[in-house]
């Protein structure tokens, strides 16, 4: 598949979507994030994130990005139209419940995107945007 290989982070997009579609806390981040903030699309099927930063909605008692060691988090993978579907290998739900999906796709040559979404307790959509460029070797 053409996302095989190891893609670095260059931006990151957060906000609140409400049930009426509008964005609440649009969120952008370029900094600070490191060479240890990428995905791993390997090629039989999985795939690995990794960030080492929490990053926060702009949102009243904003905080910054908040340093951590970094936490992988595994995928399964599969083509879903022109685009390919992340499914977790480990499917742990917090006691709330929820929804969750991510979508990778190449909306340029050399650029990924993963587009989160999840949906706790409430009504609002918490969506992520995730930037990528091709590492090249």
């Amino acid at each position: 598949y053409p996302i095989e290989g190891k893609w670095q982070m260059t931006k990151l997009v957060v906000y609140l979507l409400d049930t009426n579609n509008v964005k609440h806390y649009d969120t952008t981040y370029y900094n600070p994030i490191t060479t240890e903030d990428y995905v791993r699309f390997n090629n039989d099927g999985t795939c690995v994130t990794s960030i080492d930063h929490y990053y926060y909605l702009n949102e009243p008692g904003f905080t910054t990005p908040t340093p951590i060691e970094p936490l992988l988090s595994s995928y399964y993978y599969k083509p879903s139209g022109t685009d390919f579907a992340l499914t977790p290998q480990i499917n742990a739900q917090g006691p709330g419940g929820g929804t969750s999906s991510q979508v990778a796709s190449t909306p340029a040559p050399n650029i990924l995107l993963i587009h989160g979404e999840a949906r706790g307790v409430g009504p609002n959509l918490f969506v992520s945007d995730s930037y990528y460029s091709k590492e090249q070797r």
